[in-house]
């Protein structure tokens, strides 16, 4: 394709209809919100990399079960959803931690 942002939207609305078949969500507006949500993580995806993508779509995922967890009210269900909240920011840090320390400067030298 000649356009990225036409190229996005063909991929994004195949995964949206993809994701249509779940029985807690309605069928008609499904598509709609998962091809905002399939461009946001293109773009993302253009923008920072494979590896962004996919963590930030761990992260959304995690966010939107610690919620649904969450909301079954009792004591270890709000733990067990305020670890999924906590779970991908240990991950990102883990990441930073274990990643090489002079990466950034070994680029911006000559």
């Amino acid at each position: 394709m000649r356009s990225t942002f036409v190229a996005s939207l063909i991929t994004t609305l195949i995964w949206a209809l993809g994701h249509t078949l779940y029985p807690i969500y309605p069928v008609f507006s499904r598509p709609i919100e998962l091809t905002f949500l399939g461009l946001l993580f293109s773009f993302v995806f253009l923008r920072y990399g494979f590896i962004a993508a996919m963590f930030s779509h761990v992260i959304f995922d995690s966010i939107l079960m610690s919620f649904s967890v969450m909301s079954l009210g009792n004591t270890v269900n709000l733990i067990a959803g305020l670890f999924w909240i906590v779970l991908p920011a240990l991950v990102g840090y883990m990441f930073y931690w274990f990643s090489p320390k002079n990466r950034i400067e070994s680029c911006l030298s000559p």
